[in-house]
């Protein structure tokens, strides 16, 4: 259920090694600043990354994770505007991301809907819905305690990189001290087994796709009290970097297997690739297609069962 131990340590020991490369060839990489900046950029992924995790080890898929980033991110700013206190904005968010996750895990757990087609179903749904709740323009103006909130730091780290650090250690304890956690693994292992065995395979993957959602909608929140504002794209194209980070961190494609330590390194790799490529002004393109190999490279070793 855990994997082998080299799965664990890989992503760590390409991190190490992708930093002591950095340290010593790359100016300004000397800079304890610029660490504390990879760690920022990483949050977002990072904490999308987690969510992905939880629907990947019962072996579906959430495309949906950019789009329901954006849409969270729109309603809570949404709310605020509208004089909705902020601790009730953001409970009201965390509570329509329950409900989405509820309906996408059911869909695909009881009436057996490819999660890929629900999940894609549910892009083009939350995209077109961000566009009419704000007639396709950001929302601006959010409230000053929102906004200031996320710059408050403790030890030098933001404010958003202190959830994801929570975040990551809550869905480890998830994962390694709960049932549920438990059942992610034998669904994505051996689903038939794991129902003969009296686990409930529709109520686990909605668990998993209702933890995705929450996750989403955290990460959305994050980032517009960090930005100060809610843009429609917030998650546009995140779901690709998502998947990256999934693949470096050693989870399988075909569930059953993935653990949030490597996840989590998995963030931190590519946020620190991305940092690189701006220090050494790589075009994006040419960004683009190295990432893109990544995760096609990575890929081929885990859409397999180990």
């Amino acid at each position: 259920m855990t994997g082998k131990p080299y799965r664990t340590w890989a992503p760590v020991l390409m991190l190490a090694a992708l930093f002591a490369a950095a340290y010593l060839v790359i100016p300004g990489f000397q800079q304890p600043r610029i660490y504390l900046t990879i760690l920022k950029n990483g949050t977002y992924n990072g904490i999308l990354a987690l969510g992905l995790l939880l629907v990947l080890i019962c072996g579906d898929i959430d495309l949906s994770i950019g789009a329901q980033m954006s849409f969270y991110g729109v309603l809570c700013a949404i709310a605020m505007k509208r004089g909705v206190p902020i601790p009730l904005s953001i409970l009201l968010t965390l509570a329509v991301a329950l409900g989405i996750g509820c309906f996408l895990g059911t869909a695909v757990g009881r009436f057996r809907v490819n999660s890929v087609i629900a999940t894609i179903a549910m892009t083009i749904t939350l995209e077109g819905l961000s566009q009419i709740v704000t007639k396709g323009v950001p929302v601006y103006n959010l409230p000053d305690a929102f906004v200031e909130q996320s710059m408050r730091k403790l030890f030098g780290l933001s404010q958003p990189t202190l959830v994801w650090f929570l975040l990551t250690v809550l869905v480890a304890l998830f994962l390694r001290q709960t049932y549920w956690g438990r059942f992610f693994y034998a669904v994505g292992n051996n689903a038939a087994a794991a129902q003969r065995a009296g686990v409930p395979i529709a109520r686990t993957k909605a668990v998993a796709f209702a933890g995705s959602s929450l996750l989403c909608a955290l990460s959305g929140i994050v980032y517009i009290s960090h930005i100060g504002l809610a843009p429609l794209n917030a998650g546009s194209g995140a779901h690709i970097s998502v998947l990256t980070i999934a693949a470096l961190g050693g989870v399988s494609f075909s569930g059953g297997k993935g653990k949030v330590l490597p996840v989590f390194c998995g963030a931190l790799f590519l946020s620190a690739l991305t940092s690189i490529f701006i220090v050494l002004r790589v075009p994006l393109y040419y960004q683009n297609c190295i990432k893109g190999s990544i995760l096609f490279v990575a890929a081929l070793t885990k859409m397999r069962k180990y």
